[in-house]
């Protein structure tokens, strides 16, 4: 029985959890998908409490050291391991306050050693070519509520997709439909496509427009999977009508006509954390 176990933690020590429990995950179902989650922690509306369920370590190692996938070397079975992490942080624990407590957390129940280094890698600058950008500035305040849900399934545009609602101008949303991607953002930085077009663009994506202000935008595109797959089958409920007779733009395309900015192929140093010892049983519980 794995249970709460506390951290030598006193008011100035902040290199630690107060409290935490690390426990393998339930056995998933067969045939039955479980989804991973995370809640809580500092930026939330519980900053003092952290909890991760179902999560691989894989994950859990990103966290804790605030990188992406393409920046772990690491076995592949830390992608399929997945635990349950409860912990608990003394109030105004900062984001790298709570990275350190992760990553000491990690040594101590899964024996992890690590190193850092530079690789040179194939990725992706997004720049602002001649023309400047398409984008709306924001005028929403930080924090705004939306005026209403973005998706309604009885409301179709004329490629297939849920209407968007008008108002909406705070956070991202994303809608998958006949293998089309369309995302809303509203009052972001450019900075939060970094993320979708990395996977889209299956290389790390790196932000060099210089653009810092917060923006409402939209990008639709079609996946490069679902263009090696020939296309996907009509949606049911939707028209033949409403599809559109070519594949859709490309993310690259997409980028540039609706967005105003340019992915460049380039050879770029990434730091990468190189996994060299983890344990797959967690101790100390």
């Amino acid at each position: 029985m794995f249970g709460w176990v506390a951290g030598a933690q006193t008011a100035q020590d902040r290199t630690v959890f107060e409290a935490a429990s690390v426990k393998p995950a339930a056995p998933r179902p067969t045939g039955l998908a479980m989804l991973s989650e995370k809640k809580g922690g500092p930026g939330t509306p519980s900053p003092g409490q952290v909890n991760f369920t179902n999560m691989p370590l894989r994950d859990l190692v990103l966290d804790a050291y605030g990188m992406k996938a393409f920046q772990l070397q690491a076995p592949r079975w830390l992608e399929e391991q997945r635990y349950d992490v409860s912990a608990k942080l003394a109030p105004g624990t900062t984001r790298e306050q709570y990275r350190t407590m992760l990553q000491q957390l990690l040594t101590e129940r899964f024996q992890i050693a690590s190193h850092a280094e530079t690789r040179e890698m194939a990725a992706y600058a997004l720049t602002v070519p001649k023309g400047g950008p398409k984008l709306r500035v924001s005028t929403t305040d930080e924090g705004a509520a939306a005026a209403e849900d973005t998706v309604s399934a009885l409301r179709l545009d004329a490629r297939g997709f849920p209407r968007l609602a008008p108002g909406v101008t705070e956070g991202t949303r994303m809608i998958m439909l006949n293998g089309r991607v369309k995302m809303t953002f509203g009052h972001q930085p450019v900075s939060s496509l970094l993320e979708v077009l990395t996977s889209a663009c299956g290389r790390p994506v790196f932000d060099q427009t210089g653009l810092t202000t917060k923006y409402d935008f939209t990008l639709e595109f079609t996946p490069d999977s679902v263009r090696a797959a020939g296309g996907p089958p009509p949606a049911e409920g939707v028209p033949a009508a409403a599809l559109a007779e070519d594949s859709g733009p490309t993310v690259y395309s997409a980028v540039l006509d609706q967005l105003g900015l340019k992915l460049e192929a380039r050879k770029m140093p990434v730091e990468v954390l190189i996994i060299d010892r983890i344990e797959k049983a967690p101790t100390g519980n």
